[in-house]
């Protein structure tokens, strides 16, 4: 599914989008596990930044302002869903650009 997501944003990308981040996708990320998945799946094709550093809880994690500017520029928002992250999901849903997709 990841894999999906990651090919199916790759080819909505405009050519502004590729020149700022050398053709590659934006992916932010919440805990340091989902972190390292992508990172393993997405590899040189992606710019890769997650959120809740290792260690921390996720579900009492509150995202700092700067997270916002994060996620406005991300293509993909990776999190581990069960209503773990509501903070973190809140967060994307309300400061995402509007192509962007939330997984």
């Amino acid at each position: 599914m990841l894999t999906v997501a990651l090919i199916a944003c790759s080819d909505g990308s405009s050519e502004v989008d590729q020149a700022e981040s050398d053709g590659r996708l934006r992916v932010v990320t919440t805990v340091s596990p989902i972190t390292s998945l992508v990172e393993n799946i997405g590899g040189t094709r992606i710019r890769l930044e997650g959120i809740i550093p290792e260690g921390l809880n996720s579900h009492t994690y509150e995202p700092a302002p700067s997270v916002a500017r994060l996620i406005t520029e991300a293509d993909l928002i990776v999190l581990n869903g069960l209503f773990l992250e509501e903070p973190a999901l809140n967060m994307a849903e309300a400061n995402k650009k509007d192509e962007a997709v939330i997984l």
